[in-house]
């Protein structure tokens, strides 16, 4: 968080940039079970982007899930039985920054997460529809 702010700080001396996107987690829409640190962190991330187009400047925030083969997912190991999500490919992270690319600005986060068949079962079961 602290760079990224520190990275604002900055962006704000050049008159010419044309986007200043951040990658957060769907964390910090969605929550884990013990990971609030987490959650809170990237949620300070998309705040700052909210704060950045309140302002008239560019800023994209993209909240991703677990991508394939790298952080977490990848050092742990995902275990895709029981997730509600499959992990973002590298396709989809390069169509996420291309569409944000396109947009500057944009107020609300832009998630990029591929449910499964196992979110359907399981909204269904706790009577979510």
């Amino acid at each position: 968080v602290v760079s990224a702010w520190n990275l604002h700080k900055k962006a704000l001396a050049c008159e010419e940039l044309e986007h200043f996107v951040v990658f957060s987690s769907i964390n910090g829409l969605l929550g884990s079970r013990g990971g609030l640190g987490h959650a809170s962190t990237n949620c300070s991330l998309d705040s700052l982007i909210h704060m950045r187009v309140a302002l008239g400047l560019p800023g994209v925030a993209i909240q991703l899930g677990p991508v394939m083969d790298v952080g977490s997912a990848a050092r742990f190991g995902m275990a895709t039985a029981n997730a509600l999500f499959d992990p973002v490919s590298v396709g989809l992270f390069r169509k996420s920054l291309e569409i944000s690319l396109q947009m500057k600005q944009a107020a609300s986060p832009l998630a990029i997460i591929p449910f499964n068949s196992n979110f359907g079962k399981r909204a269904r079961a706790s009577g979510i529809s």
